[in-house]
């Protein structure tokens, strides 16, 4: 019997409807969200993102369309793994929509602060457009 509750116990954890996150996009209140967000920018992930601690990893972006922030080549971005509350997972083959906040001097991100820019293509063009309209 043990063994059951043993088993049950590691597939909650590793299970990401165990701990639901509950958000809303930044597109929703996009004046709140500009103001928090250190780096807004759409691109993609630069490659495969290995395993970098127990409960966070570490995404690198190329191709990067910078609405917000410092433009450089690259920029990392930090995420909670997805078991440990809101994560995001970045894979290589999209195009997101990414607003990065700092945190112990990292920038960070996660499913409420990020998604697939072809997948919500009204709120990706509402963070675009608000953007044209900051730089006139």
């Amino acid at each position: 019997m043990k063994i059951i509750y043993l088993i049950a116990s590691i597939f909650l954890l590793f299970c990401n409807s165990a701990f639901p996150c509950s958000c809303y996009f930044p597109d929703e209140h996009i004046e709140e969200s500009d103001a928090a967000a250190a780096y807004v920018f759409i691109a993609r992930p630069a490659g495969k993102n290995g395993f970098l601690s127990f409960s966070n990893n570490r995404f690198k972006f190329k191709e990067i369309t910078f609405l917000k922030g410092k433009p450089n080549e690259k920029v990392k971005v930090w995420s909670e793994k997805m078991f440990f509350g809101c994560g995001q997972f970045f894979s290589e083959k999209k195009e997101y929509v990414v607003f990065a906040y700092i945190e112990n001097e990292k920038l960070y991100t996660s499913r409420c602060s990020s998604w697939v820019a072809s997948e919500y293509p009204k709120s990706t063009e509402i963070v675009v457009n608000y953007y044209k309209r900051k730089e006139q």
